[in-house]
């Protein structure tokens, strides 16, 4: 290998790593989780409390969710592909998990101004 090549590949090293870091730097952490399964919101929940949601869907299949210091994680399924339990433990705005047999999905978002239990008195 030349000097040039070396040079190269170093910077292209360079400019992977930066466009990484950035990117993962400017997610910022959210305070919400919504649930939705089917479709129709589930539950809407403070992900600065910690607590573990069991989801029922219609068919009577269940997901459990825990939510432990800031992150929400999907810890228990009885599907059967498990993906949904393999996934990482979510914190950031857009981050989601989903359960594709029961139709679930777990987002984190933004706190809006009204709070996450108001949202669910009102279903």
């Amino acid at each position: 290998m030349k000097k040039g090549d070396i040079i190269l590949i170093c910077i292209l090293v360079l400019i992977g790593g930066g466009i990484v870091l950035s990117h993962n730097v400017n997610k910022k952490a959210g305070n919400q989780v919504v649930i939705t399964v089917d479709g129709d919101e589930y539950r809407i929940l403070d992900l600065e409390k910690d607590q573990k949601i069991k989801i029922v869907c219609k068919d009577g299949h269940y997901n459990v969710l825990t939510i432990e210091n800031g992150k929400a994680d999907m810890t228990e399924s009885d599907c059967k592909n498990q993906v949904c339990v393999k996934t990482v433990p979510i914190s950031h705005i857009g981050d989601s998990i989903s359960c594709l047999p029961h139709k679930v999905m777990v987002k984190i978002v933004a706190k809006s101004n009204m709070s996450a239990e108001d949202k669910n008195e009102k279903q």
